[in-house]
């Protein structure tokens, strides 16, 4: 029958604390209470156990001071528990009943030691009284070091960002989410190994986290025991009801999937607090990246109109945190996936622009984009997964292969086309006071076409000869019947793919 502390601190003793010779059995008494989280899932128990004793003391009270001496000395020992025996942090406190049964608090700690000082010389004992804390009993707790946990989910419409199934921006587009996921705990210092408590908080959050959230339901309290309320994050609701995401986004005839997880993590060690904060994008499943599209126009009734495309992709990443791969997100290889998907996109994105707009600049115009951008331009940013590109496309008519010209200017002279210039013969005569004598012949002057074509090449086409081709091709158009080449000769250069050639015809 005893109640001893062993503490936890290496090579620490057993300290018999009452029910030896010295010590007779103590009074003790004990308090509990349970702790419960915000939802009243049980988390574990304080106890508070206070023991009441007294030390008999030897000394002779005839002799001035000896007995207060030993009194003084008893009190000094008890007050010195944590200086004299290493018992500082956990332990195991063990109360034996008189019936032999036993209490123990396999986590409990010296809290207060007080020694109430006596009035009387004569005193032959020193009273004590000594506090212990323990969070559970004989070890029965699920989750015992921990004395505050929550646990958090948020989900957020992203009023300004969309996606489209395959990047093709011109399909329907669907809204984006933000998942956030809060986690914290406090812990308590752990009995065993003396594990810190912040790392006990750690313990606790790492057994909570959810490294990809998607329709499947949390089915456990948040003491990891009991099943709970089944809730599915994705649609902030219980499986029950789970046929659209609580914004009425439609949950049941498109898929959904988590992107870009980020997780930020806190430590506050002096308090024993530890926090993790987890946040995803949530779009349609099977995007690699989300796009922003802008249309521009330029342009009058009298001029060309020019439709200028651009945007910007931003990759998404599918890796997870809690795996090695999430060092090396896939930002940029899903930028490159969507740029590759929206490529051949982007004339019919121009297309659609200039239908829209062409009615408004030329009523009646019944022109065409050609198909090769006037300019273009593309940056990449691999750091954060973006793509920026722009084009710009025009309906400026050319006349030939509209992939092999970029730009043409065609002028054509044509001579006595309505072939009324006669054939005249200036005569001078002196002293003819009416000037010469003009004589008309009966024949007309022959007729002439001369044409001169400026070309700028493609660069797919920048060549002497393809470019050589394609003016004839175009100056040859205007060739007169029953014609006569009277001149041609052309200029090329090469570093530009520039040509410009003259042709004349004569005839009658």
């Amino acid at each position: 029958m005893a109640i001893t502390f062993v503490s936890n601190y290496p090579s620490s003793p057993t300290i018999t604390i009452g029910g030896d010779d010295t010590s007779p059995f103590p009074s003790y008494s004990i308090s509990r209470q349970d702790n419960y989280s915000g939802d009243d899932t049980y988390l574990n128990t304080d106890y508070s156990i206070t023991v009441n004793g007294v030390v008999v003391v030897d000394g002779d009270p005839t002799i001035g001071g000896q007995l207060n001496a030993a009194t003084h000395a008893a009190a000094i020992t008890k007050l010195s528990l944590n200086d004299i025996y290493p018992t500082l942090g956990f332990g195991v406190l063990t109360i034996q009943g008189y019936d032999g049964t036993s209490i123990v608090f396999n986590d409990a700690r010296i809290s207060s030691v007080q020694t109430p000082v006596g009035d009387s010389g004569g005193w032959k004992y020193q009273e004590y009284v000594i506090t212990f804390d323990a969070t559970s009993m004989d070890g029965n707790s699920d989750i015992p070091y921990t004395q505050e946990v929550e646990e958090n989910w948020e989900f957020q419409v992203n009023d300004n960002q969309f996606a489209v199934k395959d990047s093709d921006p011109l399909a329907p587009i669907f809204k984006t989410f933000t998942l956030t996921h809060t986690i914290s705990a406090t812990g308590r210092q752990s009995p065993a190994g003396a594990v810190e408590a912040w790392r006990q908080a750690v313990l606790w959050v790492e057994s909570r986290l959810v490294n990809v959230p998607d329709n499947t339901a949390i089915a456990t309290h948040i003491n990891s025991s009991t099943d709970g309320p089944k809730f599915v994050p994705y649609y902030m609701n219980t499986e029950a009801d789970a046929n659209q995401i609580k914004t009425n986004a439609d949950a049941v005839s498109v898929d959904w999937q988590s992107y870009n997880a980020q997780r930020e993590m806190t430590a506050d060690i002096s308090s024993g607090s530890y926090s993790v904060t987890d946040t995803w994008l949530i779009a349609i499943k099977g995007t690699p990246a989300t796009h922003t599209v802008e249309f521009s126009n330029s342009g009058s009734q009298d001029d060309a109109i020019n439709i200028t495309v651009n945007g910007v992709i931003t990759g998404l990443s599918e890796v997870a945190p809690g795996g090695t791969e999430f060092n090396t997100p896939k930002n940029f290889g899903n930028a490159e996936a969507g740029w590759s998907q929206l490529q051949g996109r982007i004339l019919p994105l121009a297309q659609y622009a200039y239908a829209r707009t062409n009615s408004i600049l030329t009523k009646n115009n019944n022109g065409q984009l050609r198909p090769n951008p006037v300019s273009r331009s593309l940056s990449e940013n691999r750091t954060e997964g973006t793509i920026t590109w722009s084009a710009v496309f025009t309906d400026k008519f050319v006349d030939g292969n509209i992939d092999a010209i970029a730009e043409q200017d065609i002028s054509v002279q044509y001579k006595n086309e309505q072939n009324d210039e006669k054939v005249i013969a200036i005569i001078p005569v002196i002293g003819r006071e009416q000037g010469p004598v003009i004589q008309s012949f009966f024949t007309n002057n022959n007729r002439s076409v001369s044409v001169t074509v400026t070309m700028t090449m493609t660069k797919q086409f920048k060549n002497e000869g393809a470019a050589l081709q394609i003016a004839q091709e175009a100056a040859d158009r205007y060739e007169p019947d029953g014609g006569f080449l009277n001149q041609f000769d052309y200029d090329y250069t090469d570093d530009y793919g520039i040509i410009t050639l003259n042709k004349e015809w004569l005839y009658k």
